[in-house]
């Protein structure tokens, strides 16, 4: 076995964004609070990603929680799904921040899985997706 070390020393970046999500869904029942998390989800996929869009998910329901992400299985969950993006204007690139319509967050997602060109079968896919999340909430 390996020698006991401090938590910073062994764990990855995503490893300690997780265990903070775990705390704060464990000490979380007393206040509300607004929540934010910047790639919570970096480093995970498939069946992982969709535990932690889970709990996510349950937090948000005392909470606001404002999530960045790049995993179309957090931004699933979203109630209102924000889209930031970088454009050139006059020689600067600038980053701005586009409230998406219920539509657009289905092709959002579906773009995140697919890629820019995306087809019916992720646009399904998507909407499938959300209301997944939407039937945890029940």
């Amino acid at each position: 076995g390996e020698a006991l070390l401090p938590l910073h020393k062994v764990a990855s970046g995503g490893e300690l964004a997780r265990i903070a999500l775990a705390f704060k869904s464990v000490f979380n029942k007393a206040t509300r609070k607004t929540l934010v998390f910047d790639e919570i989800d970096v480093g995970i996929s498939g069946d992982i990603a969709l535990q932690v869009a889970k709990q996510i998910l349950q937090l948000s329901s005392g909470n606001q929680v404002f999530c960045i992400t790049h995993l179309p299985q957090t931004a699933s969950v979203a109630k209102q799904h924000y889209h930031l993006h970088k454009v050139e204007e006059e020689g600067r690139t600038i980053s701005k921040v586009t409230i998406l319509s219920e539509e657009e967050h289905v092709a959002q997602i579906a773009r995140m899985m697919s890629g820019q060109s995306f087809s019916d079968t992720a646009l399904e896919t998507a909407k499938e997706m959300i209301q997944y999340f939407q039937q945890e909430l029940l």
